[in-house]
């Protein structure tokens, strides 16, 4: 797998924010996920290596947002399976909110937390049974106040 460094406000190892989704498809291996019809709140995405990384893209198809589930790697360690107080201590910041989700993962359900990271970083990470499983990289220049 690629070297999936995070990059707080820009991206994940090559994987930028902003970045035309064609540099990545030519280079790597990928599915596509067109938005759902019903849904005004879905997006295209494609899926990277497995279901690792997942890239998002707006109507122009640039990469709006990044989805690490199985690597991110932040000053050689892997953020994904640490838990929320391995992760604070590892990068020095704090969340600026949280909130509890209720997502599907095949035919079950999950109750995971969010933690925002929007001030500073563009960032969310996902926790689950008090282990991150996934790191959301995003440009926090779009989100609405």
């Amino acid at each position: 797998m690629n070297n999936l460094e995070l990059v707080f406000g820009k991206g994940v190892g090559e994987f930028l924010i902003g970045g035309e989704i064609e540099i990545y498809t030519s280079k790597f291996d990928f599915e596509f996920y067109p938005k759902s019809e019903n849904n005004e709140f879905s997006w295209d995405f494609y899926d990277f290596f497995d279901g690792s990384l997942n890239l998002y893209v707006d109507n122009g198809n640039k990469v709006d947002s990044i989805f690490c589930r199985k690597e991110c790697y932040f000053r050689g360690q892997n953020l994904i399976g640490l838990t929320l107080e391995q992760f604070l201590e590892l990068t020095q910041i704090e969340p600026t909110g949280n909130e509890k989700y209720y997502v599907t993962k095949g035919d079950s359900y999950q109750n995971q937390t969010c933690y925002d990271f929007e001030d500073d970083l563009g960032m969310q990470i996902w926790v689950y049974r008090k282990r991150i499983v996934t790191v959301c990289i995003f440009s926090f220049e779009n989100v609405d106040d």
